[in-house]
Order: structure tokens, then sequence, then C-alpha cells
């Protein structure tokens, strides 16, 4: 019975210590700035997201003109072409 408390109490000791270590950490961590900093930097990447995402539909508009007037181009050429032939 000895052998076994002596075999214990370390690992008492040990998992003791180590949810003091945690708690001190886990409470280190939500008073310090790098919470803000991290929550900032989300709502920056965020922005960024929704800045591209308009970026890309502006592009795909412009494209969507410029192929209509490219294909509008396209018909007037073949029509003079025809004319020509």
């Amino acid at each position: 019975m000895m052998n076994l408390m002596g075999l214990l109490y370390p690992v008492v000791i040990a998992v003791i210590t180590y949810v003091i270590y945690y708690f001190v950490i886990k409470l280190a961590i939500n008073h310090s700035n790098m919470t803000r900093e991290i929550y900032s930097l989300r709502m920056d990447l965020n922005e960024l997201e929704r800045r591209q995402a308009e970026r890309f539909e502006r592009m795909d508009a412009h494209y969507e003109a410029q192929n209509t007037l490219l294909r509008e181009q396209n018909e007037i050429l073949l029509r003079q072409n025809r004319r020509t032939e």
C-alpha cells in the first residue's frame, strides 16, 4: 500500500501543477492583447474578402460587357466580309 501511495503522490502533484498552469495560461491569454489582435485581424480579413468579392464581381461585369462588345464587333466584321465576297 505504501508503494502505491509513493507512486500516487508525484502523479497527484503533477496533475495539480498542470491544472494550475493551464488556468494561469488561460487567464493570461484571455486578458492579453493577443485576443483583441486576433479579433481585429479576423475583422480585417473579412473586410479584405468582402472587397475582393466586390472586385471580382466588377471584373466579371466588365468582362461580360467586353465579351458582348467583341461579339458585336465580330458580327459586324463577318457582315463586312460577306459583302466584299
